[in-house]
């Protein structure tokens, strides 16, 4: 799944026997990814109390879902079940106290919470021809179809 065409390559990203808590590889692309889901949740979290005007905010809200539900995406087809954290923590440790979720659980977590976003219509049109670098509404339709082919696959945790 990760192959750097140029480098030489994570032994740990590409061996399952590699792949455990104990490598600091593997550790690190955890932490990440929570790291990154517990910002995605402080934008929610901070948004009322936020200066932006009301016409960016609902747009910015469903980015940091998008970009949440991306992270969960990574984490789940990696470790199968993993921590489902919805609501922002003000501590990151905090987030260390959640149990473990089913595959099936983060999956669904993902398919409603991308279709919400969906339904909101408040991202952009794709824009990869002008160079790209946001989160669109084809980005958004794309992730939930590689979800919904686990989920209809019948696939679980590993």
């Amino acid at each position: 799944m990760y192959q750097d065409g140029r480098n030489d390559i994570s032994a740990a990203l590409h061996r399952w026997s590699n792949f455990t808590p104990e490598n600091g590889t593997v550790k690190n692309f955890y932490t990440d990814c929570y790291d990154g889901i517990r910002s995605c949740l402080a934008i929610q979290y901070y948004a009322a109390q936020s200066t932006v005007s009301e016409d960016i905010k609902p747009k910015k809200h469903c980015e940091g879902r998008f970009i949440e539900c991306l992270y969960y995406y990574l984490l789940v087809n990696n470790f199968g079940g993993v921590p489902l954290v919805t609501e922002y923590a003000k501590q990151a440790g905090e987030i260390k106290e959640q149990p473990r979720a089913t595959a099936e659980a983060v999956y669904t977590h993902i398919i409603t919470e991308l279709t919400n976003i969906i339904d909101n219509n408040k991202l952009v049109a794709s824009s990869a021809t002008k160079g790209g670098g946001e989160a669109s509404i084809e980005a958004v339709k794309a992730l939930l179809a590689k979800n919904l082919l686990v989920c209809c696959m019948g696939l679980k945790e590993r």
